[in-house]
């Protein structure tokens, strides 16, 4: 489906994907498998997976998944290294603090380094979701137990320049060890709503995750590219020549663009005041607006991925259709809008 773009999906851990398993579904491997160029598993890499416990990796399950993509021919990327917001269960005041957090990314980072196969991967998404739009904390940091332990004048800086980056030093240190440890894998920073932008809230945390790129990649982080995550939601609207003018500024860092996790949704559950038809045609019309505005920054071999691939199986309320196929595996018109953008990019 793609022209020059690495097309895919999220794919979900191995108990939907293996017969024999009893929350098994039956074709949905084969559907990942046929509409994939590349995969990401939208679980297996998550820190609280990985370690459950602290000092405690559960490395098996990434490994299967690595496997599963290597037999099947298909690239996969990782994500992710550290997620705040969705944080391993062990993180607390007491766990994690300005003495312990280095060592705790550098345990976590170096036992994801191990995982036999972990070095092929396409690019990896190092952190995720640690903006908003509210500036509650200097910068527009979301509050979370990291910014915490390593809030900026608390802890000297790991920034090859830390009189220009400004952030938590957890972040600066996170990519530096990544960079250590995967020398030769493209190194990504990934986040959510900053495609719609039709709000106040989103004009600030789009300039906030803008301020942040310019200043760690000045104080030498290593940041290879941006993951635009690329859930939208009917319920914001769009507003082109913002997401025209963010996306230029962020390739004027000589940044690399990928969309990680695009799907659609009404954003406000209310998809039962919708018919079928006109849910899947406001979607697909909203993708086709945003595909037209942010593949032209995407480059050939850059990845575009859906959250998932069939409704049959998708992380939202029951009721909405985010995806490419329904739930008996055939297009929609969300599919169309992602095919027909796909074929005049580039």
């Amino acid at each position: 489906m793609s022209k020059g773009l690495l097309f895919g999906s999220a794919v979900p851990q191995a108990f939907r994907l293996d017969p024999g398993e009893a929350r098994y579904i039956p074709g949905l491997l084969d559907v990942l498998t046929e509409h994939s160029d590349i995969w990401v598993f939208d679980n297996d890499f998550q820190p609280a997976a990985i370690q459950p416990t602290q000092g405690s990796f559960n490395l098996a399950p990434a490994q299967a998944a690595i496997a599963r993509a290597q037999a099947a021919g298909i690239a996969w990327r990782l994500h992710l290294l550290v997620y705040p917001v969705h944080d391993m269960p062990w993180i607390n005041s007491t766990t994690l603090t300005s003495s312990t957090y280095k060592s705790i990314i550098d345990a976590h980072l170096t036992a994801v380094a191990s995982i036999p196969g972990v070095q092929s991967a396409f690019n990896i998404d190092v952190t995720n979701e640690i903006f908003d739009g509210n500036n509650t904390l200097p910068g527009g940091y979301r509050p979370n137990q990291w910014y915490t332990a390593s809030a900026p004048g608390t802890v000297p800086s790991s920034a090859p320049g830390p009189g220009v980056f400004d952030g938590p030093d957890w972040v600066a240190y996170t990519f530096l060890k990544a960079r250590q440890l995967w020398p030769n894998t493209p190194l990504y920073f990934c986040h959510d709503q900053t495609e719609q932008i039709t709000s106040i809230y989103h004009v600030n945390h789009n300039a906030n995750i803008l301020n942040f790129l310019t200043k760690a990649l000045a104080a030498g982080i290593p940041i290879d590219g941006f993951n635009m995550q690329g859930h939208l939601g009917l319920i914001r609207g769009f507003d082109a020549p913002k997401l025209k003018a963010f996306m230029s500024a962020i390739k004027s860092l000589g940044l690399k663009i990928m969309i990680g996790e695009l799907d659609c949704r009404t954003g406000n559950d209310t998809f039962a005041n919708y018919t079928t038809y006109e849910y899947d045609r406001r979607c697909s019309e909203l993708i086709r607006r945003f595909l037209d505005v942010a593949l032209p920054f995407l480059e050939p071999g850059d990845p575009i991925l859906s959250w998932g691939m069939s409704d049959i199986r998708n992380p939202w309320t029951v009721g909405e259709r985010p995806l490419p196929l329904d739930v008996f595996y055939q297009p929609k018109q969300q599919y169309a809008a992602i095919r027909d953008s796909l074929k005049k990019a580039i």
